[in-house]
Order: structure tokens, then sequence, then C-alpha cells
């Protein structure tokens, strides 16, 4: 996983695999800052976010969206993002 995040450009070069797992390289949800996500240039993030100025996805009246139900089929934690956005007002 670590070489392909480097390879793709989202990790450093240099980062050995402690550093890049004390960092937390993972996605805080489109109410985080905006520095900590997994991929920095998220379509789901901006199509709530940026194109739509949604705090999250079950704010949308297109929700759940073919986009997300696509996105939470690639695993487990997804899938349970997912439910957890159903759970949300």
């Amino acid at each position: 996983m670590l070489v392909w995040l480097k390879e793709e450009g989202r990790v450093d070069q240099e980062k050995d695999p402690e550093e890049f797992m004390e960092e937390g390289p993972y996605c805080l949800g489109c109410r985080s800052d905006g520095k900590t996500r997994w991929c920095p240039d998220c379509r789901i993030r901006k199509c709530c976010t940026d194109d739509r100025g949604l705090e999250n996805c079950s704010q949308c009246e297109d929700f759940p969206c073919d986009r997300l139900i696509t996105w939470s089929k690639d695993n487990e934690a997804t899938r349970e993002a997912l439910e957890r956005l159903k759970g949300m007002d």
C-alpha cells in the first residue's frame, strides 16, 4: 500500500512505514479541515462540500447517490461510512 501511495504521489518518497503510520493518512471526512484526507482530489468531498456547500452527504437531496453507493462497495470501512451517513440528519 505504501509503495502504491508513493507511486501515486500521495506520500513523500522519503517516508518510511513508521512515519507513514504515525501521521495517520486517513480521511477525516468532509467536515475535516481538509489537511488530512486520503485523497487530495476526493470527488465525493468536492461534490458535497465544494460544489453543494453541504457539511456531509446525508444533507443532499440525492442521498444516497450512485457515486456513494459505488464508493461504499470498495471495502468494509466504506460500507460502514455510508451506514454512518445514513444515520445522520
